[in-house]
């Protein structure tokens, strides 16, 4: 077991490792450019079923009312995103359920298309939206609202980001508030909050491993946020085997979803694979544990 990324890729380098997963930009760089001159390395991407999001205390001014969470989710540069903050590596997120992601055997995003791209263009100056969702709240300008942002230390980086974002966007101050992972969740759970982020990783492939998460009464992301339409919608999906009906309520319930504000996506995740050549047969699987039954070692 290694847990420090540089000594296991290190170990990789020197022929200690046969494979190994890459997380950051600075390493994928060094191992795409470095192999180049030595042979080269074989390179596995993978379009994880996980989606990165902001997400928000709906029980609680400001973000109980829904054109203040729809200024915060089109306040995200998406694309700047993925420029510059994840360098390239973690696609933009238009949509909630992630690329590998499927339907029946159907692509979801395919057939769903991007709703946060049709929100963006029916609103498309959140600066304004979030002046007339705070005066409908009976509270001051843009400039006046500070919010506190909950986040785990280890991701400070992005918190730091998002606060420079809100401000030039949307003349917002977010105040920082890291803690560790066990104290972010359990303020979670108790909606003690008014803003965070996290992500999510789907452990089967239907769009109701993603979806159900958001149905009244479910605990897993708390956010005080319940639509019977919604439900209705999920209940009816997830108890058909009609593939039209079910994909017409998916993509239905994932349009309320994030027509609400309920959650903002900003990207989805992606993972790299480095092998050594002579490791053959190696593939990762999307929605189980890896398995090496059919891999091997050809030097």
């Amino acid at each position: 077991i290694v847990a420090e990324e540089s000594t296991k890729i290190g170990d990789f380098e020197n022929g200690g490792l046969d494979l190994t997963s890459v997380y950051s930009i600075e390493w994928e760089k060094k191992l795409d450019e470095k192999p180049q001159r030595e042979g080269g390395y074989v390179k596995n991407i993978v379009y994880m079923p996980e989606t990165k999001y902001v997400f928000f205390n709906q029980t609680v001014p400001p973000f109980s009312n829904k054109k203040v969470r729809q200024a915060f989710s089109l306040a995200l540069d998406r694309d700047e995103i993925y420029r510059d903050f994840t360098q390239g590596l973690e696609p933009a997120a238009w949509g909630w359920l992630p690329p590998a992601m499927g339907l029946d055997g159907e692509n979801f995003r395919k057939l769903a298309g991007e709703p946060i791209r049709a929100l963006a263009a029916a609103h498309p100056d959140p600066r304004a939206l979030l002046a007339e969702g705070l005066k409908e709240l009976g509270m001051g300008a843009p400039e006046e609202l500070t919010i506190p942002l909950m986040c785990y230390n280890a991701t400070r980086d992005f918190a730091e980001y998002l606060q420079q974002a809100y401000k030039a966007r949307l003349g917002v101050t977010l105040e920082l508030d890291p803690v560790e992972w066990p104290v972010l969740q359990e303020r979670n759970r108790n909606l003690d909050y008014q803003m965070s982020y996290k992500s999510y990783y789907a452990d089967f492939n239907d769009p109701s491993a993603m979806m159900d998460l958001w149905i009244t009464g479910a605990r897993t992301i708390p956010t005080g946020w319940s639509n019977a339409a919604y439900d209705a919608l999920l209940r009816e999906a997830g108890q058909s085997a009609d593939k039209e009906l079910r994909a017409k309520n998916y993509t239905e319930a994932e349009r309320i979803l994030l027509d609400e504000g309920t959650i903002a996506p900003y990207a989805y995740s992606t993972g790299f694979d480095y092998l050594h050549p002579y490791v053959k047969g190696y593939a990762a699987p999307l929605f189980t544990a890896m398995l090496y039954k059919t891999v091997t070692i050809e030097k």
